[in-house]
């Protein structure tokens, strides 16, 4: 059985969990970050479509498609359950760092999930006489039951580091690779 790999929508997590680039517009540094990061997390968190829909963009979904799973539907399992809290913003002249405590899926338990799944399946003689549209019909429906049945865990706090470029705030291309690590990896 083909596994369902979300490595395309990590590529595509990464555009989005940079975070984007802060206008340090206001006089406080500090809480324009804070804001910005809080806004772009909040998106995740309350599975804001327009957030999964930059999620998603880019993107490689065929995989999913072939077993008839929606990308949006697929990421709000994936992703529900997500929440953050943002424990210290730190600003160092040019320099800034953003401790976040994340609370997410794991993706350990998301590939031991598919494992137990695709076993379970094999095992089932009724499953294996099925026709190939039906087959894939069924493992999509298998992989959204188990997506959607693992328990978000404290994954710990990544920090985000931000450089100061003429008046924006942007974050170091290690940071988004950080916080996809949690999320994906």
């Amino acid at each position: 059985m083909k596994r369902i790999k979300i490595a395309a929508v990590c590529a595509a997590a990464l555009m989005v969990l940079c975070l984007g680039a802060l206008a340090g517009c206001g006089p406080n540094d500090e809480e324009v970050i804070r804001n910005g990061v809080a806004e772009e997390l909040d998106g995740l968190k309350n599975l804001d479509e327009a957030a999964l829909a930059d999620l998603m963009s880019g993107a490689d979904v065929a995989d999913l498609s072939e077993f008839g799973i929606d990308a949006n539907e697929f990421m709000k399992a994936y992703l529900a359950g997500f929440d953050y809290r943002i424990d210290d913003v730190t600003v160092d002249g040019k320099e800034a760092h953003v401790d976040v405590a994340l609370t997410c899926k794991s993706y350990a338990a998301y590939e031991q999930a598919l494992e137990d799944a695709a076993a379970k399946l094999a095992e089932d003689e009724s499953f294996l006489e099925l026709p190939e549209a039906e087959m894939n019909q069924k493992i999509g429906e298998t992989v959204m039951e188990a997506t959607a049945a693992i328990e978000p865990v404290d994954a710990g706090s990544v920090t985000i580091d931000y450089t100061l470029e003429g008046s924006t705030w942007t974050p170091t291309e290690q940071s988004t690779r950080n916080i996809a690590e949690v999320l994906f990896g």
